[in-house]
């Protein structure tokens, strides 16, 4: 990686991996939480992951070209266990979410169009598996510039809008579960937040 890099750019790159293992980490024993408290953390853990992500500066591909990395030559067979494991995830975060897995969308809020419906598990799945293919370049012994331009090029591709929407979808979510008499009494200074 270049010398170049400015002490918050260094400061970026070491903040990512540790916050996108967080993340993957947290998906992964999504079953340990009751759901309230899964939606509540996710909301957190998406928006830490979404800052951490937006720091990220341009690094160079360090051992492939960049039109590799960016356009990629997958073999089928790559292709297919990406997809199952997308598949296997999405399909156990949409049974544990049930009824909190659905939302509708503007798909492009610049047009006048009907909304379409997404899914946080496939939001959840797609985030989960751009951050876990990065750590799995770091923990390749594959260069870190490589880890690094992939999770930026992810983020600012693909990722993002994911996250965006699971964002939101998540704090309508927690707003929802929040007792009836919770802002009344936040309101009047009754409320007790620890």
């Amino acid at each position: 990686m270049s010398n170049k890099l400015t002490q918050s750019e260094k400061d970026a790159l070491s903040t990512f991996p540790p916050v996108a293992q967080g993340f993957c980490t947290f998906v992964e024993g999504f079953a340990d939480y009751e759901l309230e408290v899964f939606v509540l953390e996710l909301s957190i853990q998406l928006a830490r992951v979404c800052e951490a992500a937006a720091k990220l500066p341009y690094i160079v591909a360090e051992s492939r070209s960049e039109s590799e990395l960016e356009i990629g030559k997958p073999t089928s067979d790559s292709v297919a266990a990406h997809t199952e494991r997308w598949r296997e995830l999405r399909l156990k975060l949409q049974t544990y979410l049930g009824n909190a897995d659905h939302y509708w969308k503007v798909f492009d809020p610049t047009t006048e169009k009907d909304p379409v419906e997404g899914m946080l598990s496939d939001d959840i799945a797609d985030i989960y598996l751009d951050l876990q293919d990065g750590l799995n370049l770091l923990a390749s012994g594959a260069p870190a510039g490589d880890a690094y331009f992939k999770w930026r090029f992810d983020f600012r591709a693909h990722w993002w809008r994911h996250a965006a929407d699971a964002l939101k979808t998540t704090l309508a979510i927690s707003d929802l579960a929040l007792p009836e008499n919770f802002e009344q009494d936040h309101a009047s200074g009754n409320g007790n937040v620890e």
